[in-house]
């Protein structure tokens, strides 16, 4: 019966130690509340930027509306690199790229296709491909170099991935009629 009693406080005394221990890696629950908030303003602005794609019945307007989901998407990877959070810079870095290369780039390749050259239209999409190109320079940069975030092996994958997709954000030449 003691040794019974005394394996239960033992049991009892490291199961209030357990659970006094914290786990650090665990958002708090106000963490976990701000992240849904966040989390879910940035989707409501994506769903409406690729309404406004769905619904763009010209090549600039699709420009614009890809441009509109990177610059969102740009806005909350600078607030997580601003927030020492290298994973949330790498997850939104990711994403970023991908709709830089997989949506802008493309959506300004066929605008260039598409537009006859000399008209407004065309100049108003090289003023959109040269905007894109300096905003996708700012996201890289939003990634700082230093600190918690700088030293993170994600980070700076994520940092490359979005030079490389900047890259294809060439500015247009103006072309003659």
């Amino acid at each position: 019966m003691t040794r019974f009693a005394a394996t239960i406080a033992v049991l009892t005394a490291f199961a209030a130690w357990a659970g006094a221990q914290s786990n650090p890696s665990a958002p708090l629950a106000a963490e976990q509340l701000r992240l849904f908030q966040s989390n879910r303003e940035l989707l409501e602005n994506l769903v409406e930027h690729s309404v406004e794609l769905a619904n763009a019945d010209t090549p600039v307007a699709k420009v614009k509306a890809c441009r509109a989901s990177a610059k969102d998407l740009g806005r909350a990877l600078r607030d997580a690199a601003d927030r020492d959070d290298p994973d949330r810079v790498a997850e939104l870095g990711d994403y970023l790229a991908a709709v830089l290369r997989h949506g802008l780039a493309p959506a300004i390749d066929e605008a260039r296709r598409t537009i006859p050259a000399g008209t407004a239209a065309e100049a108003e999409l090289a003023e959109q491909a040269r905007a894109a190109t300096e905003d996708a320079k700012a996201f890289e940069l939003s990634i700082p170099a230093l600190g918690k975030v700088g030293a993170s092996a994600k980070a700076k994958d994520t940092r490359a991935k979005l030079q490389h997709a900047g890259e294809a954000l060439k500015t247009p030449e103006p072309r003659n009629p």
